[in-house]
């Protein structure tokens, strides 16, 4: 008969235990992706019960893989210009608001008549790029360099109101003609504002949607970035030299002039009262349209098919 050993007595015997931990060690990093991979599989197969047997934990993993190279193909812009010019600024910045644009997928406002006005389509647009949005048309941004800093030339008095102001060169001679001959009856023009990139833009768009509220009540008086007129390098902000307020640009001298005679530089007002925009009333706002090149950057702001 074989005696039952007692479990209350301890055994004078040391017992060695082997335990392989080197498998439990290797697997410890995957075994939260595991959980988490059968957690997700098992709840497309509750939602999907009449394919029980189908491949979820695969969908989902392409799913996911699909959705980062996605992610990835929309910040190559921005990686771009940081490798290629990580010491321009304003390079960086219009990257990071051409990405932020391309997620934006607000819908456009109206459908106008606006490709008629595009000379080549901005790059890494979504379609609300090719019809209005909150009143505004799309503009390309001018080439760099092609613009010319205004005043052109040397002068006993100033033509601009803040140095470093750029302008289309065509702008730019027509805006010097008209201010000689304003100076010639006696009014003092003064530019204020010309060429504007997308990142200028976007933060002149950000300050005003800030103090108003809502970015509907901003773009009655700031264009969203790719939606100005100064991103051509045809138009202009302009005042009075007088000193009077900018926007009371209306009750000047200048304005009463320019009224009169700024066709006759090719200066027309981009934004009149009630006009068809909905933008509000900007009597100091005006573009060039006296060359065929500007006439047909804005040529569905103006109604012309």
């Amino acid at each position: 008969m074989t005696q039952k050993p007692d479990s209350s007595q301890r055994s004078s015997q040391p017992v060695k235990v082997w335990v392989n931990l080197s498998k439990q060690n290797r697997d410890r990093p995957f075994s939260r992706w595991r959980g988490i991979n059968r957690r997700i599989t098992g709840l497309f197969k509750r939602i999907s019960p009449c394919f029980p047997s189908f491949r979820w934990g695969r969908v989902w993993r392409i799913w996911v893989v699909g959705w980062l190279l996605g992610i990835l193909t929309a910040l190559m812009p921005l990686a771009s210009a940081y490798f290629t010019q990580s010491t321009s600024l304003q390079a960086f910045s219009e990257a990071i608001v051409q990405v932020r644009q391309f997620f934006d997928q607000t819908p456009p406002a109206d459908l106008p008549r606006a490709t008629s006005g595009l000379t080549q389509p901005p790059l890494w647009k979504h379609a609300a790029t090719l019809a209005a949005y909150l009143g505004h048309l799309p503009y390309p941004k001018q080439d760099s360099q092609i613009l010319t800093q205004f005043p052109a030339s040397s002068s006993t008095y100033s033509y601009a109101f803040r140095a470093g102001e750029f302008l289309h060169p065509e702008a730019a001679t027509a805006l010097q003609s008209m201010i000689d001959a304003a100076r010639t009856d006696g009014v003092w023009i003064l530019l204020v504002s010309g060429f504007r990139d997308l990142a200028t833009q976007h933060r002149l768009f950000e300050e005003r949607a800030a103090a108003y509220g809502s970015v509907e009540q901003a773009a009655k008086s700031v264009a969203p970035p790719g939606y100005s007129e100064h991103h051509t390098g045809y138009a202009i902000d302009v005042t009075d030299g007088s000193g009077i307020g900018f926007y009371a640009f209306e009750q000047t001298a200048a304005f009463r002039w320019m009224q009169t005679h700024a066709h006759e530089f090719g200066f027309e007002l981009s934004f009149p009262q009630n006009n068809e925009q909905g933008i509000d009333y900007e009597p100091w706002h005006w573009r060039f349209i006296g060359s065929p090149e500007a006439a047909k950057q804005f040529a569905a702001a103006r109604g012309i098919e």
